[in-house]
This record gives C-alpha cells, structure tokens and sequence, in this order.
C-alpha cells in the first residue's frame, strides 16, 4: 500500500521532472478514478499526466512512482520529438531508463496483485456466473467476402455441400449426391472453386 505518501507527494515528482526538463510548467497531474486497466496516462496536446486513484490506493510506492516516471518520460518524448515518435519506441526507452523508470509499455503486477486476480477468477469460476466464453468457429472465406457458416450451401467444383463445421482453415461439409462428410481447406478454395450454391 501507498499510505505512506500522499497523492500530493507523485504530484511534486511529476511537476519537478517536467520542470527539471525544461518543459513549460502549465502541466496538470491527477488522479483520478475509473480508469480500468490503465495505470497512467499522458496527453501531451492537453498537458495532463492521469494516474489511477485504484493504483494509487493498492499498489507499492516503487510501482506508483515507476508509473509516474514512466508518463513524465512520454511527457518529455513529445517535447522533444513532437508527435512522430512511436509512443514506446528508442526515444520514450531512452528518457524512460534516464527517469528511473522501467522501459516497458507496461509494468508487470507484484506478487500480491497477481494472487488477487488469480483468486478473484478462482472465485468467479466456482460461483458459475461466468463460464467461459465459447468462441465460435468461423471460416472466412477472402474470395467470397465473407463467413462461410454451418448451414450454407456451398458449391465445390461440380457439388454442392451443406455445411456442417466450420475452422479458421477449413470447412466441414455433407456432399449433397452421397451423404458422404468431407473436410475441405483453405489451400484449395479459389474463387472459381467456391461459391454459395443457387437456392
């Protein structure tokens, strides 16, 4: 936890780097709640550097600060650089390594927060509220320009078959004139091949 320091504690570390880099003092740095996933973020056009208030209230000093160096370091990229860069390419790296700061896109979770989140699905998988997600199969097919779904008609050189399964590299299909199933992939479908059969 962070009770140690205060919220106007990271506020002064953001505003004295911004400063100590020559960057004009009309900077805001807040905190502020409902930012999902994100630990901080930086709009340079605006000149406001947020940070989460929920990681602020629930994860270490080191990590909070890390978070503070790591907006301030894109803060000053754009200073520099202006708007060509990429957001976590050499230039932010550079400034990020100069700050104290860790040179990644993002900050890998502590020990603790890891063993929340892991009990937190461990709870959610128990209750059964929310099972996990069946994704659905779909074949998309570039020469007709869409998804080739179970149920279609489908015409493959000279016959016609109904779809039964679908994969991202193939389809399963009943011949119509034998009944018999087979498995056709992607590497054989050309437009010539493929196409919805006439109702």
């Amino acid at each position: 936890m962070s009770n140690l320091y205060s919220v106007e504690h990271y506020v002064q570390h953001a505003l004295e780097l911004l400063r100590s880099h020559g960057i004009p003092g009309n900077w805001q740095v807040i905190f502020v709640p409902g930012m999902g996933q994100r630990l901080g973020t930086c709009n340079s056009s605006r000149r406001v550097i947020r940070i989460s208030q929920a990681h602020f209230e629930g994860s270490p000093h080191e990590q909070i600060l890390d978070t503070v160096r790591h907006e301030v370091a894109h803060a000053i990229v754009h200073h520099l650089h202006g708007s060509g860069v990429k957001p976590h390419g050499p230039e932010w790296k550079a400034v990020a390594l100069r700050l104290g700061a860790t040179p990644r896109a993002s900050v890998p979770p502590t020990p603790q927060q890891k063993a929340a989140r892991t009990a937190a699905r461990e709870i959610i998988r128990a209750s059964g509220r929310a099972p996990k997600r069946q994704r659905r199969p779909s074949f998309y097919a570039p020469s007709l320009g869409r998804v080739i779904q179970a149920g279609d008609l489908m015409t493959y050189g000279p016959h016609t078959y109904r779809v039964l399964e679908t994969k991202r590299t193939r389809f399963t299909g009943t011949r119509l004139d034998n009944d018999r199933t087979y498995s056709i992939p992607a590497a054989l479908l050309t437009k010539a091949a493929l196409t919805p059969a006439p109702n």
